[in-house]
């Protein structure tokens, strides 16, 4: 499986499909938590400080090309698939590479299965207690990845049945697109 999803990485366009053969083969095959010891925590080793060092500086010299296949070289090793900061890591990559977020919004989505197959995941921690997810890791999850309504408003809206409604909902509209972004002002408008 690694020969395989290194080779359709390394194809034009093949990234997706090499990354999800992966994680098919190392996520897809997960049916339950790994057990606990007396301490809470699991009995699987830490990832070795020089990944952790690696991702970072990856990250800060903004090499986002070697990031993201650093986090898929990290995912094919030991029991680096549960390490959930690879995938913030690799998501970050694809925000900076691609033009649009298809493919780091196709990593959420990713994420957020693995989470719904094996809830509470995201809390465990190595046996050194270094957490399956750091601070920031947790973050990413619970905005980007959990949320149901990222970037939606909890606010009902009204629907316009005449062109004078229409109108009226120009202030609103243009009050949200300053304080929120037009994303947010085109969502509460929908």
């Amino acid at each position: 499986a690694k020969v395989l999803a290194k080779y359709l990485r390394e194809c034009p366009g093949g990234w997706l499909a090499g990354h999800h053969l992966m994680k098919s083969v190392r996520w897809d095959t997960l049916t339950e938590l790994p057990p606990l010891d007396a301490t809470g925590r699991t009995r699987l080793l830490p990832p070795k400080p020089e990944s952790k060092a690696h991702l970072k500086r990856l990250y800060l010299q903004k090499s986002w090309s070697e990031l993201l296949e650093h986090t898929d070289t990290l995912l094919a090793q030991g029991v680096n698939h549960l390490w959930l900061d690879v995938q913030w890591y690799a998501w970050q990559a694809l925000l900076k590479l691609d033009a649009d977020s298809v493919r780091a919004d196709i990593l959420c989505r990713d994420m957020k299965g693995l989470l719904a197959r094996l809830p509470g995941l995201e809390t465990l921690a190595f046996n050194d207690g270094t957490p399956f997810a750091d601070e920031v890791t947790l973050n990413w999850l619970n905005e980007r990845v959990l949320d149901e309504m990222a970037g939606w408003q909890d606010e009902p809206v009204m629907a316009a049945t005449s062109a004078d409604e229409v109108l009226s909902l120009e202030p609103e509209v243009l009050t949200r697109a300053d304080d929120e972004g037009i994303e947010s002002a085109l969502n509460w408008l929908q």
